[in-house]
């Protein structure tokens, strides 16, 4: 459902909401609400009395406090009459004359009455006056509900529910009727890729030209900058081994290569990838910056299940490694080695609940504790006279060039010739072990860089790594947080409700933090508010963020020529989708019958949807028929496109014609500072 529908609703339902209230003001008016109480009298001395007179308290303005219409009593003896008195400013008596069998000494005298316009009021505050030979007041129970208390508030607050319901009814309206005039403006086929079943809107020309696909109106910018990103949906730890229909979310349907730590995501996860960069996007654009995805060798987009099992990070050891191995003449000869350090990433994942697969993510300002394992500890090449006068020298065969150093040393132990070989072996694989143990446990690791740096080595180094989680938060953020960036870095971590709910304003904060951009706490309505969520970006945030693409690329060119060829081929076939219409219906009479017919049939396809959605529901779950509304659909949206094109060809037909020459002109300019 569009904005302006969705605004058009809600303001039908404030329309409808305000009418009930004003409704149910005047049925109240004509059927006021109306509750029960009463009192009880009792004559304490004196004469018996057969008649007595009940007086009513009056409000300040001089009207009734209880609006009594009816009235009832009893006693021991039998029913009394009770009668009206005269009414004063209201059309309700201020008393009421009741007579019956005389009321010894001692004797009660139980009271009912049922009154109208019932308010939220402590009644028992306003006793009665109960006049006979004596005058004496008496306390008052009036008998509420909750729907009493409920209606007595919208009363009392009537004009401000009206006033609040009004203008919220009638702003509704007007920005319907406002987002629906824009974005009648726009073909909807050329901004989502022309129904080729690409979601990502990849036209320049509709987020420059035609009225900003990528929220920036008629503005034109000299320069286009690009981020491009490259997608990892964290899987379990040996998820690649597990049935891909058997997950959830992201990773439903992913399919992993034998052996390898990346798959392809499904058709359908890629899609909803794609969907959030595109609205991340739109909100750049207003910096004159886009975001696309990143290309691999093959020219598809890296977006790619991660199984962290099978992609630990190898880091090697700085400087020269040397082991010392005893001379003969007491001194010490130092052969060099080289090593690595790999840290397993299954370490850091965790699981939110008992039971469900550990692929949640939970850091402390990006950072936690971890540790590393000795991975590779292999001898460099060794020159033969290195050896040359130690007591292993007669082992150099044993010293081969990318060859296990422990093992090595473990294999002349046990082929050593005496005591003196065997201790000096000995004495060098105690040494290797100190100055290289098996584990090292570090107190913090960097996860933002470690996990980056693990698929580095994989795909090309320039663009942003994104890397979402099933459940992701970071202790040291905000509230809730659903992303974290490195400040100038080029890794973001995010939740995976950020892609299922394209929360695209989460991710262009995240790449607002890789541009370099901090927080604005104090301005609510700014991108980089922590907490708030707006869209705002200023000149000096623009400014600052394209300084920093200028001085450090975080797009490489063939992602940026990829995207730009297939947008020109998206705005030449628009091009030339538009010219046949205007051809075809160059007579407006033919054009308004082909617009009302492309109406007639949409409503149809609309409307069989609907039925069969009905019917979807009712069979709990059929992925025939959702295959089938979904079609009903397209076919429904195809047409409306074309409705939006035939009620401005000539003016879309000359758009079309300039965004085609402004994306060649910007695919001559890529790779030129």
């Amino acid at each position: 459902m569009g904005l302006p529908r969705l605004l058009g609703l809600l303001a039908l339902f404030s329309a409808i909401a305000l009418t009930a209230f004003l409704s149910s003001l005047f049925v109240l008016q004509v059927y006021p609400l109306t509750g029960e109480g009463g009192f009880t009298y009792t004559r304490v001395s004196g004469d018996p009395v057969s008649s007595i007179t009940v007086c009513l308290p009056l409000s300040e303005d001089g009207e009734n406090v209880f609006k009594v219409p009816r009235m009832s009593a009893s006693s021991a003896k039998g029913e009394w009459a009770c009668e009206p008195g005269a009414s004063g400013l209201d059309m309700y008596p201020d008393c009421w004359v009741l007579s019956g069998p005389p009321l010894e000494p001692g004797e009660s005298l139980d009271v009912r009455f049922t009154m109208e316009h019932v308010r939220d009021i402590r009644y028992e505050g306003y006793p009665w006056t109960v006049r006979s030979d004596v005058e004496t007041k008496a306390p008052v129970a009036v008998y509420r509900s909750y729907l009493v208390t409920i209606v007595a508030w919208l009363e009392a607050n009537s004009q401000a529910i009206a006033t609040v319901l009004g203008a919220l009814a009638l702003t509704l309206a007007l920005a319907a009727v406002v987002g629906w005039a824009f974005s009648r403006r726009v073909p909807e086929a050329y901004l989502t890729g022309g129904g080729e079943g690409i979601a990502f809107r990849e036209g320049p020309g509709a987020e420059e030209g035609l009225l900003g696909a990528m929220g920036e109106g008629e503005r034109r910018c000299e320069r286009w900058r690009y981020v491009c990103l490259k997608f990892f949906v964290v899987d379990e730890c040996g998820g690649s081994k597990k049935p891909s229909e058997k997950k959830a979310g992201l990773l439903k349907g992913s399919k992993y290569r034998e052996k390898g730590a990346f798959g392809d995501l499904s058709e359908e996860a890629a899609r909803s990838i794609l969907r959030l960069i595109e609205g991340a996007s739109r909100v750049w654009a207003q910096c004159c910056i886009r975001l696309v995805p990143c290309i691999d060798e093959e020219g598809k987009s890296i977006l790619k299940a991660l199984d962290p099992e099978r992609a630990p990070y190898e880091e090697p050891v700085e400087g020269t490694v040397t082991v010392p191995v005893e001379r003969k003449d007491g001194g010490k000869a130092y052969v060099e080695a080289e090593a690595s350090y790999a840290t397993d990433l299954c370490q850091f994942l965790t699981s939110r609940e008992e039971g469900r697969p550990r692929r949640d993510l939970k850091t402390k300002d990006g950072r936690m504790k971890g540790e590393r394992t000795l991975a590779k500890f292999v001898w460099k090449e060794i020159d033969a006279g290195q050896l040359e006068g130690t007591v292993l020298g007669g082992h150099r065969g044993e010293f081969k060039e990318g060859r296990r150093v422990k093992g090595t040393l473990e294999e002349i132990i046990k082929k050593a010739k005496d005591v003196k070989e065997r201790e000096a072996a000995e004495a060098a694989l105690e040494e290797a072990r100190k100055r290289l143990p098996e584990r090292e446990g570090r107190e913090e690791v960097d996860l933002l860089d470690l996990f980056s740096k693990a698929v580095d080595s994989y795909f090309a180094r320039k663009c942003v790594n994104v890397f979402v989680f099933g459940d992701f938060e970071d202790e040291a953020a905000q509230g809730d947080e659903a992303g974290i960036a490195e400040l100038g870095g080029r890794v973001i971590f995010l939740d995976e409700s950020v892609v299922l709910n394209r929360s695209c304003g989460t991710l262009a904060h995240e790449v607002g933090h890789v541009l370099g951009l901090g927080h604005r706490a104090e301005d609510r309505e700014n991108l980089m508010h922590p907490v708030c969520g707006g869209s705002k970006l200023d000149e000096a945030q623009c400014e600052a963020a394209n300084g920093r693409l200028k001085e450090k690329g975080l797009c490489d060119e063939k992602s940026v020529r990829s995207y730009l060829e297939k947008a020109l081929r998206m705005a030449e076939e628009f091009q030339k989708r538009a010219e046949e219409l205007h051809k075809k219906y160059a007579d407006e009479k033919a054009r308004r019958k082909r617009i009302e017919e492309c109406e007639r049939q949409a409503k149809k396809l609309e409307g069989e949807a609907e039925g069969l959605r009905k019917k979807a529901e009712k069979a709990k779950r059929s992925e025939r028929l959702e295959r089938e509304i979904e079609g009903k659909l397209e076919k429904a949206r195809q047409l409306r496109e074309e409705m939006r094109m035939l009620e401005e060809v000539e003016r879309i037909l000359r758009r079309s014609e300039e965004d085609v020459k402004r994306i060649k002109k910007e695919l001559e300019r890529v790779g030129k500072p």
